[in-house]
């Protein structure tokens, strides 16, 4: 009977997540074609618990830049005490280029801990209700390979 419980403990422990908060969309989106990839569960970012997060080994929290922040910030502050030793992947959503300053604002917005202990990624999102030609399923390859490694 230990074993067989073991064996459960362990296989719900390896557990994706997916955290996301969507403003326009590209977030929701980027995390319904992960969670498809990576066969993920997933939840908006404002009923995830401390419960749900322990269950899982690897975390992907999404969201979009607004006006130079974004809640993944936030969130992976608040949540650091439970993220801290887990594989997590921020993956940041803007509509601006991917080379943008804006985009490395929020990066450093970070705290050191953090940054030295996740995996980051910029996104294309997109500007407005209208503009959606930089989301498309193609954005999330890499990531998908680096999940799967």
């Amino acid at each position: 009977m230990r074993i067989i419980t073991y064996t459960i403990y362990s296989l719900h422990k390896m557990m994706k997540l997916i955290i996301y908060k969507s403003l326009l969309g590209s977030s929701r989106i980027y995390a319904q074609w992960l969670s498809k990839a990576i066969k993920a569960d997933v939840y908006p970012m404002d009923v995830v618990t401390d419960e749900l997060i322990e269950k899982a080994a690897c975390i992907i929290i999404i969201a979009g830049t607004y006006f130079l922040n974004s809640p993944i910030i936030s969130f992976t502050k608040s949540k650091w005490r439970v993220l801290r030793e887990k594989r997590v992947y921020l993956i940041n959503i803007a509509g601006f280029s991917i080379e943008s300053v804006t985009r490395k604002i929020v990066y450093n917005r970070l705290p050191v801990e953090i940054k030295e202990r996740v995996n980051y990624y910029d996104l294309q999102g997109k500007i407005g209700p209208v503009r959606a030609g930089g989301v498309k399923i193609e954005n999330i390859d890499k990531l998908i390979a680096d999940i799967n490694q």
